[in-house]
Protein backbone atom coordinates (compact mmCIF):
# COMPACT_ATOMS: atom_id res chain seq x y z
CA UNK A 1 0.00 0.00 0.00
CA UNK A 2 0.67 3.59 -0.94
CA UNK A 3 1.78 6.50 1.31
CA UNK A 4 -0.66 7.25 4.25
CA UNK A 5 -3.22 9.42 2.95
CA UNK A 6 -5.04 10.64 6.28
CA UNK A 7 -3.87 10.95 10.33
CA UNK A 8 -5.07 7.23 11.15
CA UNK A 9 -2.77 6.11 8.42
CA UNK A 10 -0.30 7.98 9.57
CA UNK A 11 -0.20 7.03 13.20
CA UNK A 12 -0.12 3.14 11.44
CA UNK A 13 3.48 4.40 10.14
CA UNK A 14 4.69 5.86 13.22
CA UNK A 15 3.83 2.85 14.84
CA UNK A 16 5.48 0.07 11.91
CA UNK A 17 8.56 3.00 12.10
CA UNK A 18 9.41 2.14 15.85
CA UNK A 19 9.16 -1.40 15.32
CA UNK A 20 11.08 -1.71 12.99
CA UNK A 21 13.79 0.57 14.44
CA UNK A 22 13.45 -1.84 17.66
CA UNK A 23 14.41 -4.74 15.52
CA UNK A 24 11.37 -7.02 17.61
CA UNK A 25 10.35 -9.37 14.93
CA UNK A 26 6.39 -8.94 13.81
CA UNK A 27 4.42 -9.65 10.65
CA UNK A 28 1.63 -7.23 8.78
CA UNK A 29 -1.54 -8.82 8.42
CA UNK A 30 -4.96 -7.93 7.73
CA UNK A 31 -6.28 -5.07 5.00
CA UNK A 32 -2.68 -4.99 3.75
CA UNK A 33 -2.36 -8.83 3.30
CA UNK A 34 -5.53 -9.34 1.92
CA UNK A 35 -4.86 -6.82 -0.44
CA UNK A 36 -1.54 -8.50 -1.30
CA UNK A 37 -3.22 -11.92 -1.89
CA UNK A 38 -6.60 -11.66 -2.37
CA UNK A 39 -5.97 -8.25 -4.59
CA UNK A 40 -9.10 -6.85 -2.30
CA UNK A 41 -8.92 -3.30 -1.15
CA UNK A 42 -10.53 -2.67 1.56
CA UNK A 43 -10.00 0.61 3.90
CA UNK A 44 -8.80 -1.09 7.19
CA UNK A 45 -10.42 -0.05 10.59
CA UNK A 46 -6.93 -1.41 12.67
CA UNK A 47 -3.61 -2.58 12.15
CA UNK A 48 -3.17 -5.99 12.59
CA UNK A 49 0.59 -7.14 13.95
CA UNK A 50 1.21 -10.60 14.71
CA UNK A 51 4.17 -11.77 16.83
CA UNK A 52 5.26 -14.73 18.50
CA UNK A 53 3.75 -14.86 22.39
CA UNK A 54 7.38 -13.88 24.07
CA UNK A 55 7.73 -10.53 21.84
CA UNK A 56 4.24 -9.46 22.68
CA UNK A 57 5.10 -7.30 25.67
CA UNK A 58 8.38 -5.41 24.14
CA UNK A 59 4.92 -4.51 21.73
CA UNK A 60 2.25 -3.26 23.91
CA UNK A 61 5.39 -1.55 25.53
CA UNK A 62 6.05 0.21 22.48
CA UNK A 63 2.80 1.03 22.18
CA UNK A 64 2.13 2.27 25.56
CA UNK A 65 4.78 4.65 25.13
CA UNK A 66 3.08 6.30 21.92
CA UNK A 67 0.37 6.93 23.86
CA UNK A 68 -2.22 4.02 23.45
CA UNK A 69 -4.05 2.46 26.02
CA UNK A 70 -3.81 -1.85 26.86
CA UNK A 71 -6.20 -4.32 26.77
CA UNK A 72 -5.13 -8.30 27.09
CA UNK A 73 -8.61 -9.02 25.02
CA UNK A 74 -7.54 -12.80 25.51
CA UNK A 75 -4.33 -14.00 27.12
CA UNK A 76 -4.04 -17.14 24.43
CA UNK A 77 -4.06 -15.05 21.36
CA UNK A 78 -4.92 -11.21 20.99
CA UNK A 79 -4.07 -7.87 22.99
CA UNK A 80 -5.46 -4.28 21.46
CA UNK A 81 -3.36 -0.83 21.86
CA UNK A 82 -6.74 2.51 21.52
CA UNK A 83 -5.30 5.80 21.28
CA UNK A 84 -9.10 7.38 20.59
CA UNK A 85 -10.16 5.86 17.44
CA UNK A 86 -7.10 4.50 16.52
CA UNK A 87 -6.79 0.22 17.11
CA UNK A 88 -3.67 -1.60 16.60
CA UNK A 89 -4.53 -5.20 17.37
CA UNK A 90 -1.68 -7.59 18.63
CA UNK A 91 -2.06 -11.07 17.46
CA UNK A 92 0.27 -13.49 18.78
CA UNK A 93 -2.08 -16.88 17.94
CA UNK A 94 -5.65 -17.79 16.44
CA UNK A 95 -8.82 -17.64 17.86
CA UNK A 96 -9.61 -21.02 18.56
CA UNK A 97 -6.51 -21.11 20.34
CA UNK A 98 -4.85 -23.79 18.34
CA UNK A 99 -1.97 -22.50 16.83
CA UNK A 100 0.99 -19.84 18.12
CA UNK A 101 2.75 -17.66 16.15
CA UNK A 102 5.83 -19.43 16.05
CA UNK A 103 9.96 -18.41 14.69
CA UNK A 104 9.11 -20.37 11.58
CA UNK A 105 5.86 -17.77 10.92
CA UNK A 106 7.79 -14.95 10.99
CA UNK A 107 10.96 -16.58 8.81
CA UNK A 108 8.37 -17.38 5.96
CA UNK A 109 6.90 -13.81 6.22
CA UNK A 110 6.81 -12.38 2.47
CA UNK A 111 8.81 -9.11 2.41
CA UNK A 112 6.69 -6.25 0.85
CA UNK A 113 6.13 -2.39 1.53
CA UNK A 114 3.09 -1.05 3.99
CA UNK A 115 2.74 2.88 3.16
CA UNK A 116 6.22 2.51 1.50
CA UNK A 117 8.01 0.92 5.01
CA UNK A 118 9.50 -2.58 4.41
CA UNK A 119 7.83 -4.86 6.23
CA UNK A 120 7.35 -8.67 6.51
CA UNK A 121 3.50 -9.75 5.49
CA UNK A 122 2.29 -12.85 7.31
CA UNK A 123 2.61 -15.67 4.87
CA UNK A 124 -0.71 -17.01 2.64
CA UNK A 125 -0.26 -20.29 4.35
CA UNK A 126 -0.84 -18.37 8.00
CA UNK A 127 -3.37 -15.95 6.62
CA UNK A 128 -5.84 -19.08 5.28
CA UNK A 129 -5.19 -20.73 9.06
CA UNK A 130 -6.32 -17.65 10.95
CA UNK A 131 -8.96 -17.51 8.57
CA UNK A 132 -10.56 -21.09 8.50
CA UNK A 133 -11.63 -21.00 11.99
CA UNK A 134 -13.52 -17.88 11.62
CA UNK A 135 -17.52 -19.18 10.81
CA UNK A 136 -19.83 -17.70 13.13
CA UNK A 137 -22.93 -16.51 13.23
CA UNK A 138 -21.72 -13.43 12.47
CA UNK A 139 -18.64 -13.73 10.68
CA UNK A 140 -17.67 -15.70 8.06
CA UNK A 141 -14.45 -15.41 6.46
CA UNK A 142 -14.39 -18.40 3.57
CA UNK A 143 -14.76 -16.21 0.94
CA UNK A 144 -11.92 -14.20 1.97
CA UNK A 145 -9.86 -17.59 1.78
CA UNK A 146 -11.49 -18.22 -1.58
CA UNK A 147 -10.38 -15.02 -3.37
CA UNK A 148 -6.65 -15.72 -1.36
CA UNK A 149 -6.61 -19.09 -3.36
CA UNK A 150 -8.03 -17.44 -6.74
CA UNK A 151 -5.17 -14.91 -7.14
CA UNK A 152 -2.50 -16.48 -4.47
CA UNK A 153 -2.95 -20.43 -4.62
CA UNK A 154 0.25 -20.73 -7.36
CA UNK A 155 2.39 -19.29 -4.61
CA UNK A 156 0.68 -21.27 -1.32
CA UNK A 157 2.70 -24.13 -0.40
CA UNK A 158 -0.33 -26.48 -0.12
CA UNK A 159 2.07 -29.26 1.67
CA UNK A 160 3.00 -26.88 4.93
CA UNK A 161 -0.97 -25.92 4.96
CA UNK A 162 -1.99 -29.40 4.76
CA UNK A 163 0.70 -29.98 7.59
CA UNK A 164 -0.43 -27.27 9.47
CA UNK A 165 -4.52 -28.17 9.83
CA UNK A 166 -3.59 -31.87 9.46
CA UNK A 167 -5.91 -32.79 12.82
CA UNK A 168 -8.43 -31.01 11.11
CA UNK A 169 -7.92 -31.65 6.98
CA UNK A 170 -12.20 -31.80 7.14
CA UNK A 171 -12.61 -28.15 7.23
CA UNK A 172 -9.30 -27.73 4.70
CA UNK A 173 -11.76 -30.13 2.54
CA UNK A 174 -14.50 -28.36 2.84
CA UNK A 175 -12.97 -24.95 2.08
CA UNK A 176 -11.43 -26.31 -1.00
CA UNK A 177 -14.87 -27.78 -2.31
CA UNK A 178 -16.00 -24.22 -1.62
CA UNK A 179 -13.76 -23.11 -3.76
CA UNK A 180 -14.28 -25.39 -6.41
CA UNK A 181 -17.90 -24.77 -6.59
CA UNK A 182 -17.20 -20.57 -6.71
CA UNK A 183 -14.65 -20.35 -9.07
CA UNK A 184 -15.56 -23.60 -11.42
CA UNK A 185 -13.24 -22.24 -14.54
CA UNK A 186 -10.55 -21.82 -12.03
CA UNK A 187 -10.41 -25.12 -9.48
CA UNK A 188 -7.62 -26.59 -10.91
CA UNK A 189 -5.18 -23.80 -9.27
CA UNK A 190 -4.98 -26.34 -6.30
CA UNK A 191 -2.81 -29.10 -7.11
CA UNK A 192 -4.50 -32.54 -8.03
CA UNK A 193 -2.33 -33.93 -5.31
CA UNK A 194 -4.06 -32.17 -2.86
CA UNK A 195 -7.67 -33.43 -4.16
CA UNK A 196 -6.18 -37.11 -4.49
CA UNK A 197 -5.19 -36.86 -0.91
CA UNK A 198 -8.21 -35.63 0.57
CA UNK A 199 -10.25 -38.07 -0.92
CA UNK A 200 -8.11 -40.98 0.57
CA UNK A 201 -8.31 -39.57 3.71
CA UNK A 202 -11.91 -39.09 3.52
CA UNK A 203 -12.13 -42.92 2.43
CA UNK A 204 -10.29 -44.20 5.35
CA UNK A 205 -12.55 -41.95 7.56
CA UNK A 206 -15.30 -43.38 6.31
CA UNK A 207 -14.40 -47.08 7.12
CA UNK A 208 -13.66 -46.18 11.04
CA UNK A 209 -15.94 -46.70 13.55
CA UNK A 210 -17.69 -43.61 14.51
CA UNK A 211 -16.68 -41.11 17.26
CA UNK A 212 -18.47 -40.86 20.29
CA UNK A 213 -16.99 -37.61 21.26
CA UNK A 214 -19.13 -34.88 19.84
Amino acid sequence: MSKPRNRIQAAYVLVLQRLLKSRVPFLVGGAHAMHEYGQIVRETKDLDLFCRPRDSSAILGLLSELGYSLEVTDPEWLAKGRRKDILIDVIFGTGNRRHKVSDEWIERGRLTKVFDLEVRLLPPEEMILCKIYVQERDRYDGADINHIIRKSGAIIDWKHLLAAMDADWELLFAQILNFRFVYPSERNIIPAWMIQEMIARLDVQRKAPVPVDR
